[in-house]
Order: structure tokens, then C-alpha cells, then sequence
């Protein structure tokens, strides 16, 4: 198609997605550009998310080795001392918690990791747009491209990742600490308020 002189080229990119070499001489259509977008925001992804798959293995095998160093050194002494009268006051746990904290952590880290990534990428390809379609303004002088949209993309994009991953991890400390308290802190608790009350009682 031909329009003042220029070609206008209407159709998808090819496999690798590269556009016409003369970019001088050719005026690519809307259809062609969000068509290079999207499959530049594809690789992206896809980039991404091989990088988190490679990252998250490492973690995970660091994760497993550190919780083990944390269940034979912190749990297996927090769940072998007290129990005797000299140190009631000082009960032992019933299970390995903080290498099953480390754990939920490490998890919700990659979780929120994993979230964080994919937001990122699916905002980047928006801005990017709303940048290019931003309107000509004048700024002293000389017309310059609005790039208020693409400013304001961004932007939502950050608040929603902020919202999702600082939610997710109040969540699960929320969650852990309640697990925690109803499967052995109110018990140990009440047990050594048994304790002291027998104890004001024989005083």
C-alpha cells in the first residue's frame, strides 16, 4: 500500500520478528508495530522466566541445605532443653519451627519473585505502547511526544507489585505466626501459668 509516497507495510512480522531494513523508506502500520510489541514482550517473558526457573533451582537446594543446618543446630536444641524442674521455665518445642519458617520464607520470597517478574514484563510492553502513542505537546518552544501515559502505565504497574508482594508476605507471616501459636505457644503458655500458680500455691 502506498500512501503520499511512502510505503505503508500492513502485514505480521516474520518468525524472528524483525521489520523491514529500511526503516527510512518504510512506514510500518499500527497493526505491524503492536505486532513487533507483543512478540518482543514474548521473548521478554520468556527470557525471564527461563532466568527464574535457573535461579530458583540454586535457591532451592541452598533453601533444603540451610533449613537442614537449622534443624540439627536452632530446632534440635529449642526442642531438647527444659522439661526439668530447673527449667520449666524454659519449654521445649514439639517441632522443628524455624527451619519450617526458613522455609515458607524462602518460599514466599520465590512466589513473590515469580509474581514481581511477571508483572514487570506484562506492564513493560504497555508503556512501551502508551509512550509511543503519546500525543506531540509543545515544552519551550518545540514539540516533544506526551509521555504522561506510559509515565502513568509504569506507575499502576509499580503500585500493583508493591500491593501484591508486600500483601503476600503480611499474609504469610500472618499465617505462620498463627499456625505456630495454635499448635504449641497457648499450650506452653498455659503450662507454665499451671506452673505458677502451683507454685504460689505451695509458697
Amino acid at each position: 500500500m502506498i500512501e503520499a509516497g511512502v510505503e505503508v507495510v500492513d502485514q505480521e512480522p516474520d518468525a524472528s520478528g524483525e521489520l523491514e531494513d529500511d526503516e527510512d523508506k518504510v512506514t510500518h502500520s499500527p497493526k505491524l508495530i503492536l505486532a513487533r510489541i507483543k512478540w518482543i514482550g514474548d521473548q521478554i517473558t520468556r527470557g525471564a522466566i527461563s532466568f527464574l526457573n535457573q535461579e530458583y533451582l540454586y535457591l532451592a537446594i541452598f533453601a533444603a541445605v540451610f533449613a537442614i543446618i537449622l534443624g540439627v543446630t536452632v530446632d534440635a536444641y529449642e526442642m531438647t532443653r527444659g522439661g526439668d524442674d530447673a527449667n520449666k521455665a524454659e519449654p521445649s518445642t514439639n517441632f522443628p519451627y524455624t527451619a519450617i519458617a526458613f522455609l515458607v520464607g524462602a518460599g514466599t520470597s520465590i512466589l513473590a519473585g515469580y509474581i514481581g517478574m511477571r508483572i514487570a514484563v506484562y506492564t513493560n510492553t504497555r508503556t512501551t505502547f502508551q509512550c509511543c502513542a503519546g500525543e506531540k505537546i509543545k515544552v519551550g518552544g518545540q514539540e516533544v511526544k506526551d509521555l504522561g501515559p506510559g509515565f502513568f502505565a509504569a506507575f499502576r504497574g509499580g503500585q500493583v507489585l508493591g500491593f501484591v508482594l508486600v500483601g503476600l508476605a503480611l499474609l504469610v507471616l500472618q499465617l505462620i505466626i498463627s499456625t505456630f501459636r495454635a499448635s504449641w505457644f497457648d499450650g506452653a503458655l498455659a503450662d507454665l501459668n499451671i506452673d505458677s500458680e502451683a507454685q504460689d500455691e505451695e509458697t
